[in-house]
């Protein structure tokens, strides 16, 4: 059984921060996102895309997310275009059912990520150096977010000379890091897509245009967007395991033994035990959880203790997440309020 101290507050980052000042790896989850921009919070893309889109999923769409057993739209778009070269093989007129569900699919996710996700232009450059300037603190930046925010941090100011995604102009590329900070999205971004032949492509901002705007290119040649948002952890490891660049970041994270600092991520084995599982084996850790402060202790002693038993040889310190930097209230970035109607006459 796992001890828990009956009442332990929470420590402040910077009385957490000497013991991983040197030589740890970063994990970063949600938790980050949302504290920059609130709609990170939403419960689901594929309810997004469902609810709040402005070309919603259709019912025909939705029948075959639940025909597949999930919600993860990556493995639905790869199965149908999978299914539009069969059809054509074989010459099956499908009365362009195939071609209409990807569209639908398509625009119901773009404009679901577009409601969800930040706009490049409310995001200050001062932000974007405090988030940058945390993540140079980490030897390994390690991230299951898919949203633009770290990529957004790292490609501004010195970012390029200072961090490494293993991309190439453009294309995945296994070389070394040299001075280097590694960073790995283990479940893709949104700058990332596949193409028809399994390659891994990353899409560089063109001009006058952000890469959160670019997003529909994704789709173009089919190719098709490489974020693994939702659905259970045995989906997300079948779609890390069907492409050759989140193997290779997955494989580096397995085999991480060192400190290690997670912020934002909840390590929750119904949705991420392919996480907990990659880094159980590290038998000895010392380990700094972020946690957002509940509302009662009872709560908070809830939380350590789940974690605790996940990890029951860690030597883990919890932390408030809202003193660490990536979580500090000055993130935060509160959407302009909307102009008022001008009266008639």
């Amino acid at each position: 059984m796992v001890k828990v101290p009956e009442f332990e507050e929470l420590k402040s980052w910077d009385e957490v921060r000497g013991q991983f000042s040197q030589g740890a790896a970063l994990l970063l989850g949600n938790g980050m996102s949302r504290s920059v921009w609130d709609r990170f919070e939403y419960p689901s893309l594929y309810e997004t895309a469902c609810n709040v889109s402005t070309r919603p999923l259709t019912p025909e769409s939705q029948r075959l997310f639940q025909h597949v057993g999930g919600s993860n739209f990556e493995q639905v778009l790869a199965l149908l275009i999978h299914a539009d070269i069969v059809n054509g093989g074989l010459r099956i007129a499908d009365g362009g059912k195939v071609q209409t569900a990807r569209d639908n699919i398509r625009d119901a996710l773009i404009d679901a990520v577009r409601w969800v996700h930040i706009p490049w232009t409310l995001m200050t450059q001062p932000n974007l150096d405090a988030i940058r300037e945390e993540l140079t603190k980490y030897i390994t930046v390690y991230t299951t977010n898919y949203d633009l925010l770290p990529y957004w941090a790292l490609m501004t100011g010195d970012g390029p000379d200072r961090f490494k995604d293993f991309f190439v102009n453009g294309s995945f590329e296994k070389w070394p890091t040299g001075n280097r900070i590694p960073i790995f999205y283990l479940h893709g971004a949104l700058h990332l897509y596949t193409t028809p032949d399994y390659q891994t492509k990353k899409r560089a901002h063109a001009d006058g245009e952000n890469l959160l705007d670019q997003f529909d290119g994704s789709f173009e040649n089919d190719n098709r967007p490489l974020f693994v948002s939702e659905g259970d952890w045995k989906g997300k490891l079948v779609s890390i395991h069907d492409s050759d660049y989140l193997t290779f970041a997955f494989e580096s994270f397995k085999k991480w033994q060192g400190k290690l600092v997670v912020f934002g991520h909840g390590l929750d084995p119904a949705v991420d035990q392919h996480v907990v599982d990659a880094l159980a084996p590290a038998v000895t850790r010392r380990a700094a959880i972020a946690v957002y402060p509940p509302n009662s202790t009872k709560e908070l002693d809830k939380i350590r203790a789940g974690l605790r038993a996940r990890f029951p040889a860690w030597d883990v310190t919890f932390f408030d997440q809202t003193t660490h930097p990536l979580g500090l209230p000055a993130r935060k970035v509160v959407p302009p309020t909307p102009a008022a109607p001008t009266p008639a006459g």
